[in-house]
């Protein structure tokens, strides 16, 4: 009997035995695979459970431990990127295709993998490194490039406060050793650089530079919050007579700053430029364009051939017109024998642009909040009216009325723009101005208080071309009772 049950228990070890080497072996992982903290559930395989009804999505969880599991499945090699997860900023990209491996357990006991649980908000990125999930993180390439119009405007609005997140939205590629550094490509010519600590710390520098600086030579980059990058904005190429011309700008709003000290003058850069051809002889003008093939030897020009006048105009966008552009057009100029001259004329949308400076009315200037609106109404007098009750708004118009009896339907309408309830809390600021011109546009730049009277101060821009006829601007400015509440005077600035 003892010998029988001997046999027995044998038995029962070689078949516990050849259950064991029956079990499939781990795969080998990578130390970037293996978790170094927490404790790992026992499961090979851990199963994704549902967290509790009661457990709304887009709210952080109670973490347990976040473990990559994937070291342990059939995954792909390691050549593949995977991107798991993609912010406003950043594609989030695993070294394989194991985001379905990379495990998120929570306190609650459920559990998720990491692309559910970031999609659901349950988590956030900054939690993957707290346990030693490694992953790539690369610029999103859909995003805009940054512009020299979009920097300038930025420029405008932050000045010396301009930092890391005024930025986010624009490509940039990152880079640095010792410093984070961000570079922003422009074009071909201009980059941003953004340098410093991690943000959201204080760059250390918002420079404007040169995208390829080629070897000896010496290019010293600006500070955008400091410096004024104007100085550096000339393209590559472009055509000295272009360059000229503008100095020649430049110069003239710096000697209008000087006449007229009480205004900020803005410089306009040109915009376009036309170039003209006079031919002679019996070939048409548009003849001679096509003979030429003047579309083709300029293709970002605009070109028109008038019969009748024996012009050929060549119009470019400020940018294209190159030196080589003006070269070619000076050699098309020598080479034909009935073209007798050639033309160029530059052009610019603005010619001149002005603010009066408050401080030259007044050393203590007070901003004050407002909301306008363009409106027509018939100022009887000369000066600008500031009107606080109800009472004082239908006497005025009543005293149109009596001036003015052919606007009677007009100014019966006006009466019912404003009630008892809007003069509770606000009061009105009736002005005008004048200019030379319906094209000149005017508009309030801003309303200061000072020594018991509102400041209007209006912002104009005169365009290159315009009608010649002179016109009143009226400007209907609601601004804060209580705001006003001592003030007895409106003065309008421009």
């Amino acid at each position: 009997m003892k010998r029988l049950f001997a046999y027995l228990l044998i038995l029962v070890m070689l078949l516990a035995l050849v259950g064991c080497n029956n079990t499939p072996t781990p795969k080998e992982t990578t130390p970037e695979q293996t978790p170094t903290n927490g404790t790992t559930p026992e499961e090979t395989t851990p199963e994704v459970t549902t967290p509790p009804e009661k457990q709304p999505d887009n709210q952080l969880k109670e973490i347990y431990n976040i473990v990559d599991r994937s070291g342990l499945q059939d995954t792909p090699p390691a050549d593949f990127l995977e991107c798991f997860y993609t912010d406003a900023t950043f594609q989030y990209l695993f070294n394989t295709f194991k985001s379905s491996y990379v495990m998120v357990y929570y306190k609650d006991g459920t559990s998720e993998n990491v692309k559910a649980a970031l999609e659901a908000g349950h988590i956030t990125i900054a939690d993957l490194k707290k346990f030693d999930i490694w992953y790539y993180r690369r610029v999103r390439d859909d995003l805009p490039r940054l512009t020299i119009s979009d920097l300038k405007g930025l420029i405008a609005t932050y000045g010396e406060n301009l930092t890391w997140e005024h930025f986010e939205q624009y490509y940039f590629v990152e880079t640095g050793s010792g410093l984070y550094i961000r570079i922003y490509p422009i074009n071909e010519e201009y980059e941003l650089w953004i340098g410093g600590g991690n943000p959201p710390s204080k760059p250390m520098y918002i420079y404007f530079t040169k995208a390829n600086i080629m070897d000896g030579e010496t290019f010293d980059p600006i500070d955008v919050r400091y410096e004024n990058i104007d100085d550096l904005l000339t393209p590559t190429g472009l055509a000295q007579i272009v360059i000229n011309y503008e100095n020649e700008l430049k110069s003239k709003t710096d000697a209008l700053s000087e006449k007229y000290p009480h205004r900020t003058y803005y410089y306009h850069p040109i915009t376009s430029v036309s170039c003209i051809y006079s031919v002679q002889g019996n070939s048409t003008a548009e003849a001679i364009a096509q003979r030429i093939d003047i579309e083709n030897v300029f293709p970002n020009a605009r070109v028109s051939a008038y019969d009748k006048t024996k012009m050929i105009i060549i119009s470019f966008n400020r940018d294209d017109f190159t030196e080589e552009v003006h070269q070619k057009l000076e050699k098309i100029r020598d080479r034909e024998s009935v073209i007798t001259s050639l033309t160029v004329n530059m052009a610019r949308d603005i010619a001149e642009h002005f603010i009066p400076k408050i401080d030259y009315y007044t050393d203590h200037a007070v901003p004050l909040e407002h909301v306008v609106t363009v409106g027509k109404h018939w100022l009887n007098e000369r000066e600008d009216v500031i009107i606080k009750t109800k009472a004082e708004y239908d006497a005025y118009l009543d005293n149109l009325y009596a001036m003015y009896d052919y606007q009677k339907e007009s100014i019966e309408k006006w009466k019912g723009l404003y009630d008892e309830a809007f003069f509770e809390e606000s009061a009105l600021i009736l002005t005008r101005t004048f200019s030379g011109s319906s094209s000149v546009r005017l508009k309030v730049d801003n309303l200061y208080i000072s020594d018991n009277t509102v400041y209007v101060v209006i912002e104009t821009e005169i365009p290159t071309g315009g009608t010649d006829d002179i016109v009143m601007r009226y400007f209907t400015i609601q601004v804060s009772k209580s705001k006003v509440a001592n003030v007895d005077e409106a003065i309008t600035v421009s």
